[in-house]
């Protein structure tokens, strides 16, 4: 009676595995936000750390532009990726949402606002109007043009649009050109369109150029529209150049527009190209 019952036990216990399992055992998914990460930072702007931990998870990270510069200090050390997330944002008003097959977390503020998005090094920033990386995106793009360049070089496809194979289609299309060019350089051509050949017009092209080109290098020449003679015209072009070339290098002069000098106005300039080159090496 006992071993009837141990067996019993046995089998269902058996039974109760296979259907919890559905009789394979299935290999899980490792959850990527619970990756860990080392990251040591004092008094960091928000979105610098948050770079960092793209960098360094390959995860793209959308957050609020509200909270970019806020500062952190912190020391991680192997840390799931959620878990220095968290501490992170402690104390904002915001929600999160995973997504690990698209390998990117949305940090969302409430209210109107504007969003920024980290990209990782190995380019998988997820372009949301395409669903996509742009890793994917750059191999979609590389795979078409490939299939593209392979259709156009097929010569036995047929184009239906035009009765014939792309083979005939360009043998055609050569032909034309030849014939085209053989008729463009015939200067006994008659025209009849112009009542003279192409010789003939390429002439009188020429001859009406030429009384162009000595109308403008005559200093002595009249511009009606402009009441001056074209020497005239000239010196006032020089003198109007030269006028905005002082002006230009003039440091000392005000720019009400944007309330500074024009030497304050590049050293601000300057300063700020010089931030921007140093932000991207952050």
């Amino acid at each position: 009676m006992f071993f009837l019952l141990r067996n019993s036990f046995c089998y269902l216990f058996i039974v109760c595995f296979f259907v919890s399992t559905g009789g394979v055992v299935q290999a899980v998914e490792p959850d990527i936000f619970e990756q860990p990460v080392t990251l040591k930072f004092h008094n960091n702007e928000l979105e610098v750390i948050l770079k960092k931990l793209s960098d360094e998870s390959g995860i793209q990270i959308i957050y609020d532009k509200r909270i970019a510069k806020k500062k952190v200090s912190g020391v991680y050390e192997d840390e799931p990726f959620k878990a220095v997330i968290q501490r992170l944002l402690g104390g904002l008003n915001h929600s999160l949402t995973m997504d690990g097959q698209k390998r990117t977390l949305l940090v969302e503020g409430f209210g109107e606002t504007h969003y920024v998005t980290t990209q990782t090094k190995e380019g998988g920033a997820y372009l949301a109007d395409v669903e996509m990386s742009i890793s994917e995106l750059k191999a979609l793009h590389k795979e078409q043009h490939e299939e593209f360049v392979k259709e156009i070089n097929d010569m036995a496809a047929f184009v239906e649009e035009v009765g014939m194979t792309r083979g005939e289609l360009r043998n055609l299309q050569e032909v034309q050109n030849a014939q085209f060019d053989k008729e463009s350089n015939n200067p006994d051509q008659y025209l009849p369109d112009v009542g003279m050949t192409r010789g003939e017009l390429k002439a009188m092209h020429d001859e009406q150029l030429a009384d162009l080109n000595r109308e403008q290098n005559n200093e002595a020449t009249v511009l009606p529209e402009l009441e001056m003679t074209v020497g005239e015209h000239r010196a006032m072009l020089a003198d109007q150049n030269n006028e905005f070339e002082q002006q230009r290098n003039n440091d000392a002069e005000y720019l009400p527009e944007i309330g500074m000098t024009r030497g304050d106005h590049k050293l601000m300039l300057a300063r700020q190209a010089k931030d921007y080159q140093e932000s991207l090496t952050k």
